[in-house]
């Protein structure tokens, strides 16, 4: 009996083993006698066999029970070699436990061809496309894949909008110039309402601390106003103002070299507990 749990190739087929055998000699076996030209005629030698110790009868009829592997190569169809390894012990009658490797060629009589084929089956386009006998390879229409490239807006795709939202003179007024800058900002953050943003407020050198403070969190607490206005959820925005902290011109320079200080911008907030924390 042989189990062949690997069916994943036509043309190698491991298999175990379970077999009752059957073996017979037509030879005799001498397992003790005297010694050739003993004088003595005292001397007496004995053989044993390892697995069994002890046991010096002979039979000519053996019939193991045998357990093994092998595996099978076909050749073609009909024709395959097979390499097979057992081990064997007596069923009934005392004998031999031992190790066997064989190896044998197959004859395959009848069974379908180990030839690839194709069974049939309904393309998409409703064509019914019949059972092959042989390996050939048929053209089958297929829908047209079109690749879409998506562009998705980044980061600095928002910074540089939002260089174009302005204020008032000493004011979080936003000017009506920005309302269509806010419009494209705003439709940017809605298509991403899952993710958290912060809009940060900044202001230049000049003034103290306290008042900069205060002006940079108005203006960012307004321009969060205005996108939530636009349909951007307030869940996933916040605002905070950074004063004069960041601020790179000095003082004393002009308003021109100042202005890239004064600023709002949109940070991604990619932090869960950062973002938790924020928005306490």
């Amino acid at each position: 009996m042989q189990i062949r749990p690997f069916t994943g190739s036509r043309w190698i087929q491991p298999y175990l083993r379970l077999g009752l055998n059957y073996y017979h000699k037509n030879f005799s076996t001498r397992y003790f006698g005297q010694f050739d030209g003993d004088p003595t005629k005292e001397g007496i030698w004995k053989a044993e066999d390892a697995w069994n110790k002890g046991l010096t009868v002979d039979h000519d009829d053996f019939v193991p029970i045998g357990a093994g592997i092998g595996v099978i190569g076909w050749m073609s169809d009909r024709v395959g070699l097979r390499l097979q390894g057992q081990y064997l012990a007596p069923l009934l009658l005392p004998g031999q436990n031992f190790a066997q490797i064989s190896t044998g060629v197959l004859l395959r009589l009848g069974g379908s061809s180990k030839k690839k084929h194709y069974e049939g089956f309904i393309s998409k386009d409703g064509a019914e496309v019949r059972e092959v006998v042989k390996e050939v390879i048929r053209e089958v229409p297929v829908e047209r894949v079109v690749e879409v490239v998506k562009e998705v807006p980044c980061v600095v795709t928002l910074t540089e909008m939002m260089d174009n939202v302005n204020f008032e003179f000493d004011s979080a007024e936003i000017t009506p110039e920005s309302a269509s800058t806010l419009d494209a900002v705003a439709e940017v953050l809605r298509s991403n309402s899952s993710m958290h943003f912060l809009i940060a407020g900044y202001t230049d050198s000049k003034g103290s601390d306290e008042y900069n403070d205060a002006l940079s969190e108005s203006r960012a607490a307004a321009v969060v106003e205005a996108l939530v206005s636009r349909g951007v959820p307030a869940s996933s925005l916040c605002s905070r103002g950074f004063g004069k902290r960041m601020a790179v011109v000095p003082q004393d320079e002009s308003d021109e070299a100042r202005k890239g200080d004064r600023k709002v911008v949109v940070e991604r907030i990619l932090d869960d507990t950062l973002w938790k924390y924020m928005k306490r």
